[in-house]
């Protein structure tokens, strides 16, 4: 190949540098052709490195050359694309970013509003069943105020839990334990874990009231045998012999 790299593959467009690469795969494909045919040996090795040095070096300038058609390519691309940014980008995006500020303190309003509505709804219905802010606070009742969700569903959400919370502590108050069952439902808040709750720990106490009781029992059945064997030690221990004091 004695053409120079750079006179090889020209900066046209990307079709011709195409075609400019295709003319040329013969001649590369026929210089490794030559170099795979040596045979390498004691004597033919060092023929064999300096061609495939050669090689090397002439993928080396291909290589130079491709980086440096990369980078006449690709430098209309970056000048384009500055302009299209400055042009299309940066103004659409920034609108785009105002008008979802506008929007969203539209709908967070909007929102707002539909919320202090329900709640308004939320504390007259709960009193005029009997029930305190401490029976069923609002936060408590879990209602996802959206855009699409009606106020009309939003209060029928809050009815049901209102209701469910009504009948829950009637069911309650009918209770021997009622206070242990009361105190639980406020933190659970829900009638059958709190029953749950306080029945274990009613078994609980229950079990270790048990247990006190057998470690007692075993501890006085432990001190009776001590006892009785203490009593049998000194029934059967020979006498003291009393040694005689001799006067002097």
């Amino acid at each position: 190949m004695n053409n120079e790299v750079r006179d090889v593959i020209i900066v046209e467009q990307l079709p011709v540098i195409t075609e400019q690469l295709r003319a040329i795969k013969a001649d590369i494909e026929q210089v490794t052709k030559n170099a795979l045919s040596l045979e390498c040996t004691d004597d033919t090795v060092k023929i064999v490195k300096d061609e495939r040095a050669k090689l090397n070096k002439l993928f080396a300038e291909f290589e130079t050359r491709r980086k440096e058609v990369k980078t006449q390519i690709l430098a209309p691309y970056e000048a384009f694309e500055r302009v299209y940014k400055e042009c299309i980008t940066d103004p659409l995006s920034m609108a785009d970013r105002e008008l979802k500020t506008k929007i969203n303190s539209v709908e967070d309003e909007l929102k707002a509003t539909k919320a202090a509505e329900l709640k308004r709804y939320y504390e007259e219905y709960r009193t005029s069943i009997g029930l305190t802010e401490r029976d069923a606070p609002f936060e408590e009742a879990n209602i996802n105020v959206t855009l699409t969700a009606t106020l009309k569903s939003l209060k029928e959400k809050a009815k049901e839990h209102l209701d469910r919370v009504q009948r829950d502590l009637a069911m309650i108050a009918t209770l021997d334990n009622h206070a242990e069952v009361l105190a639980e439902y406020r933190l659970a808040g829900n009638v059958t874990d709190a029953i749950a709750a306080v029945n274990a720990r009613k078994r609980a106490i229950e079990e270790e009231r048990r247990r006190t009781v057998e470690r007692q029992l075993e501890a006085e059945q432990e001190a009776e045998v001590v006892e009785r064997v203490d009593e049998a030690i000194e029934e059967f221990a020979p006498p003291e012999v009393i040694e005689p004091v001799e006067e002097t």
